[in-house]
């Protein structure tokens, strides 16, 4: 499996940083064949075919609808085969996801390895063309968390990690009034990473590669703040933000200034 894995990964990653090249699309395409996926193949040797020719040159009346078709069959297989999240609508150029600058990651992902490196090559290898990545869901707490997520080869380009807590709504009952019961909503934030979290993280050496980090609203405290200070991994950090939503002492706050300088917000 993991020798599966690292072949499309290598593959996803090399289109992915050449785009504008598809010799690497069309081997792909050859590999994918040759392990049981054709209609995969099929899909982006027809949309490479399909880019190379030349705008000045008509096509037979009728071809864009069959194409556009063929191209949402052989898509809603895809889904049959990579259920739930696989979208047949996306939009796909030379066979592949436009890729996201910005990706979400549930953070319940994060704690297989494995599952969630086939997860990005199934579901979503417009991860491989990421820059930045918010964390949906936590917390997270545990080393292994941040090795999942930073050595994963489709996030090998972000540079910017997301954290921010997850404010949501809730809503209880209030008083009775007239035989009518009222509703209190009040807004809450859970948060996304821990002061455990924020001492893996810091630990963490592919950690070193990032340049922005988003740490607002988790309820953090002096605590975490030693944590990013001493970290031998976090001294690329440009932009880091901390302040709002969490519990930081002047003294503390000056630590990190002196450490990140204006980088700190």
């Amino acid at each position: 499996m993991i020798d599966y894995l690292s072949d499309h990964e290598a593959f996803l990653r090399a289109v992915y940083d050449d785009p504008d090249d598809d010799t690497t699309r069309l081997v792909y395409a050859d590999f994918l064949e040759e392990n049981g996926e054709p209609e995969r193949a099929g899909l982006i040797r027809e949309q490479c075919e399909h880019a190379r020719r030349p705008r000045a040159v008509p096509v037979p009346a009728g071809s864009g609808h069959v194409r556009k078709a063929r191209e949402l069959r052989v898509r809603m297989q895809l889904v049959v085969a990579w259920p739930p999240e696989s979208d047949p609508t996306a939009e796909y150029e030379r066979g592949f996801p436009r890729p996201e600058r910005l990706v979400r990651v549930p953070g319940n992902l994060l704690n297989d390895p494995v599952a969630f490196r086939e997860w990005t090559v199934r579901k979503h290898p417009e991860y491989f063309g990421a820059v930045e990545v918010r964390v949906a869901t936590g917390p997270l707490e545990a080393p292994g968390q941040f090795e999942t997520l930073l050595a994963a080869p489709a996030l090998a380009r972000v540079t910017r990690l997301d954290l921010r807590g997850e404010p949501r709504w809730v809503a209880e009952p209030g008083q009775r009034d007239a035989g009518v019961r009222s509703v209190v909503a009040e807004r809450r934030t859970d948060p996304v990473v821990t002061l455990a979290g924020v001492r893996a993280l810091a630990g963490c050496p592919a950690a070193a590669r990032l340049k922005g980090l988003d740490l607002t609203l988790n309820g953090l405290d002096d605590s975490a703040v030693r944590c990013l200070v001493d970290s031998p991994y976090l001294r690329g950090v440009e932009r880091l933000e901390v302040a709002r939503g969490n519990r930081i002492s002047a003294t503390s706050w000056q630590r990190l200034l002196d450490r990140f300088g204006p980088a700190a917000m």
